[in-house]
């Protein structure tokens, strides 16, 4: 991959939307011309804190990984947009997840501290941030949704997906 003298770098702390983060830094260092080449790795191990008898929320949640590599490119990222809302506090909880030394401890004795949130108020508002957001890109470049090949979101809910670009194209506005 042609990796010489590699830069590593953890984004931790931003759980879901860690790989957007580590995205979005790689996308300037290239497009500051400090590395030619950026490998990406994303991975969440959510099923430790996750409560299986809780439908609203462990069905939305799984461990995974993946990883790009982000090269400078004559078309490739148009625009990237991170940022918090505050409009869904209380939705979502995360009980102290981060404060365990050993990662892979078993489930059993992290137990009780489970993610919870309530889905449809969480659904409702990534649909309405995600149309907002895209619109706002699309409108700043003066594109529509059939110039854009991928949009890549930190929301991996298909059916979140699904309404936030129908909304984005306008038939649901």
């Amino acid at each position: 991959m042609g990796l010489n003298d590699p830069f590593l770098h953890s984004i931790s702390m931003q759980r879901c939307s860690g790989f957007l983060y580590a995205f979005q830094n790689a996308h300037a260092f290239i497009k500051a011309e400090v590395y030619k080449r950026v490998l990406v790795i994303g991975a969440d191990f959510n099923s430790r804190y996750l409560d299986f008898a809780d439908r609203s929320t462990a069905i939305l949640f799984g461990d995974g990984v993946g990883a790009i590599v982000m090269e400078a490119a004559s078309s490739g990222t148009i625009d990237c947009v991170i940022g918090g809302e505050t409009d869904v506090l209380g939705s979502i909880t995360a009980p102290n997840l981060t404060d365990h030394p050993n990662p892979l401890l078993p489930r059993n004795l992290i137990a009780h501290e489970h993610f919870k949130m309530k889905g449809s108020d969480v659904f409702k508002f990534a649909v309405k941030t995600m149309e907002i957001e895209i619109n706002t890109i699309l409108k700043k470049h003066n594109l529509s949704m059939d110039d854009i090949d991928y949009v890549v979101s930190h929301q991996a809910n298909q059916r979140i997906l699904d309404s936030a670009k129908t909304c984005a194209q306008g038939t649901n506005t």
